[in-house]
């Protein structure tokens, strides 16, 4: 199957409050993420949630930087049910881990240059040093990303920039969690070389194990946040309790009224 994002074919979106999504699956992403690292093409590619969804409804700079984004995936059970409410469906979830393990096996298979940047502390590093010991010839590096304010600015960007234009990545996958990543990346995208560049949040943390992953059943099951409530409540309670159900039950009702042509 041709992907329907790669340049000159169709596109197919779905709107979600003040964010779209594309309605393509892992396979079709990632020929579009191949295709950009071949040619070269400054790619940005968004994990996006319901959360999204309520910091793109508050936040005009993020809400354009995911916008301007090439690829905006759905990261999220609840996402992804919102849309085929709508009648629009994205065809599957597709999470930052996805997207690394299968940016790894597209670089290993290509001999493709990966960075890692952010996660906790000597997180991207460790990462970086384990990846290299499991898939020998695997290009890898990190660095590590420091302090961030809340709109994405951190506390040497041109210095950091130039450091990861200097080692000429291919993709590069940033871990300072939203908005922060989305802004920096929209900010830094061209000005750092990189082909693509891809917000995965918490996934350093968790493929280290500094952070634990749900398991398996409960991410099929849509449980996931519960999870990760329950392990890590000052990291999530804000979100998930307070901010995510207000912004579900609005893009629902809106969803319906459409469907219903109320």
């Amino acid at each position: 199957m041709v992907s329907a994002l790669l340049p000159g074919s169709a596109r197919s979106r779905v709107r979600v409050g003040d964010v779209e999504v594309d309605r393509a699956g892992l396979a079709e992403v990632m020929a579009l993420i191949e295709h950009a690292c071949a040619s070269r093409s400054p790619l940005h590619v968004v994990t996006a949630n319901i959360g999204f969804v309520t910091l793109a409804r508050r936040h005009p700079a993020f809400r354009q930087a995911v916008g301007t984004a090439g690829c905006v995936v759905a990261d999220g059970r609840l996402l992804l049910w919102v849309t085929r409410l709508l009648g629009e469906p994205a065809p599957e979830q597709i999470t930052g881990h996805d997207l690394v393990r299968e940016g790894i096996a597209l670089a290993h298979a290509r001999s493709l240059r990966i960075l890692l940047l952010g996660g906790m502390p000597g997180v991207a590093a460790e990462l970086a040093k384990r990846l290299r010991d499991k898939h020998p010839g695997l290009r890898v590096t990190s660095e590590q990303a420091g302090r961030f304010s809340a709109d994405g600015i951190g506390e040497d960007d041109e210095a950091l920039a130039q450091r990861i234009r200097a080692q000429a990545p291919d993709l590069m996958f940033v871990a300072l969690g939203a908005p922060k990543q989305e802004l920096w990346i929209a900010r830094h995208l061209r000005s750092t070389g990189v082909s693509v560049a891809i917000g995965v949040g918490g996934v350093l943390d968790t493929l280290t194990g500094r952070l634990p992953r749900a398991p398996r059943w409960m991410q099929v099951a849509g449980l996931e946040s519960v999870f990760q409530l329950a392990i890590a409540p000052r990291r999530y309670a804000r979100r998930y309790l307070l901010d995510d159900p207000p912004t579900l039950a609005r893009v629902a009702w809106e969803a319906l009224r459409r469907r219903l042509r109320l």
